[in-house]
């Protein structure tokens, strides 16, 4: 084996073991999403549930607070919506370091692994850019959606009591 297959081989090991970092990484920031989005119906699950009991309570100050929660759910969904963001913007970091590994791998000399280089090439060309909504605008939507609901639902709460209380008196 000649020095620069030496060389050859060492930078390509040495490639190997940033990928499995990268891969680790990715690993951990789409399990970060998966612990956002979580977390993020467990705390508007409960909100909703307050604005719920609040209402049953039937007093105009409970239906103050019940508005105010409305507004806490929508704020609530635009700080997680910049989270995803921002964790979106981790992985895509490790998917593009794993994509430049692969361009460079191509360049190495498969001579010994040409099964290898057969499949890679194989798998590498296989992929397509989809012409669907990708996950983080799917997530995106979902928490605007329930935004944008938590503040209607508690307009609405306020208003059937106003209606409610102007009907009765």
């Amino acid at each position: 084996m000649t020095n620069s297959d030496e060389q050859e081989k060492l930078e390509f090991e040495k490639l190997k073991l940033i990928y499995e970092k990268a891969a680790e990484h990715h690993k951990y920031y789409l399990s970060w999403r998966q612990l956002l989005l979580a977390g993020y119906f467990t705390v508007v699950g409960i909100i909703f549930y307050s604005v719920y009991t609040l209402v049953e309570k039937g007093d105009i100050i409970f239906n103050v607070i019940a508005i105010a929660l409305g507004i806490i759910i929508y704020l609530l969904s635009k700080l997680f919506i910049q989270l995803d963001k921002r964790n979106s913007d981790l992985y895509h970091i490790c998917q593009n370091v794993g994509e430049n590994i692969e361009k460079k791998i191509i360049d190495f000399d498969w001579k010994d692994n040409k099964n290898d280089k057969a499949l890679f090439n194989k798998l590498s060309n296989s992929y397509q850019t989809s012409k669907h909504k990708t996950h983080s605008e799917i997530i995106e939507i979902i928490y605007n959606w329930v935004g944008w609901f938590g503040i209607v639902s508690s307009l609405l709460v306020v208003l059937k009591y106003l209606v409610l209380n102007f009907l009765c008196n």
